[in-house]
């Protein structure tokens, strides 16, 4: 079983139009320090039809960072190495890096919505 750091989302608005979802989950067999099999649930939206994207870094930096990227025309989210600036640097991840949970991205009402679930931790 798990809970959550916060019972409710927490809710950035990333800009005019992308507002992001968030929330923190931890497992009651460890604590907030230790926070073994952590995760972090997260729902992007975007107002209009679009690709959605969130990267993550320990150093700060886009290059070297793990991103997930969702694609609403075919449905599919999944983690990527971005490995420079331009477009063929972002490379999906092998399929056992490929570790979401509850991802999905679709339109609806003219919104964009992109889910997943991703564990803090990773080997």
């Amino acid at each position: 079983s798990t809970t959550t750091a916060e019972e409710e989302w927490q809710i950035y608005q990333l800009c005019s139009t992308c507002k992001i979802k968030y929330r923190v989950n931890v497992p009651e067999d460890t604590n907030a320090e230790e926070c073994l099999g952590c995760s972090v649930s997260m729902e992007l939206i975007h107002e209009g039809e679009a690709w959605l994207g969130i990267a993550f870094s320990e150093t700060g930096r886009m290059v070297g960072s793990e991103a997930v990227i969702g694609l609403p025309g075919d449905g599919q989210v999944q983690k990527y190495s971005l490995g420079g600036y331009y477009t063929g640097a972002a490379q999906p991840m092998s399929d056992d890096k490929q570790t979401l949970t509850n991802a999905s991205i679709e339109v609806v009402d003219g919104q964009t919505i992109m889910k997943f679930t991703k564990l803090l931790q990773e080997d």
